[in-house]
């Protein structure tokens, strides 16, 4: 995939997804996420989703929008191809203040298992850690048990 993070529009970051070889637009389901990080590293924003512009079928944007200052913004996309992006963005106090559009409607297509599995909001890795917690002390328990009745302690 061809990323090429444009700018912004009020702090939403804006962006084109084309295929490489041919810079033709991706007409499928589009599954990015934007991460950025203030100029003095103290501050993140996202991951945020990106989502189709109605108005251009070739851009893409956020819903959520950067606060002012300055950014070095990264632009991921995951499917139907890799691609990746980044650039410093400023956003100007004034740009923020002033009263953003609306952002752009998620496309409506009927969800399939594929597009919910894109679309699914990224699952958190203290959620991962304490699963395996869990299996892990089963395991454990469940071979105490067995341990303990071959022994002739119930």
């Amino acid at each position: 995939m061809a990323v090429d993070i444009t700018g912004h529009d009020h702090g939403r970051v804006t962006t084109r997804v084309t295929w490489e070889n041919d810079k033709d637009f991706v007409d499928e389901r589009v599954a990015a996420t934007v991460n950025a990080v203030s100029a003095d590293g103290r501050r993140t924003e996202g991951p945020w989703m990106l989502v189709r512009d109605p108005s251009d079928k070739k851009r893409f944007t956020t819903a959520e929008a950067l606060p002012p200052g300055r950014w070095k913004v990264s632009v991921e996309v995951g499917h139907p191809a890799l691609g990746r992006d980044e650039e410093d963005i400023t956003v100007a106090a004034t740009e923020r203040t002033k009263t953003p559009p609306p952002p752009p409607a998620p496309a409506s297509h009927p969800p399939t298992a594929t597009t919910a599995a894109a679309e699914a909001p990224p699952r958190l890795p203290g959620t991962a850690v304490a699963a395996g917690g869990v299996l892990l002390a089963g395991g454990a328990a469940a071979v105490l048990i067995v341990r303990n009745k071959r022994r002739g302690r119930t």
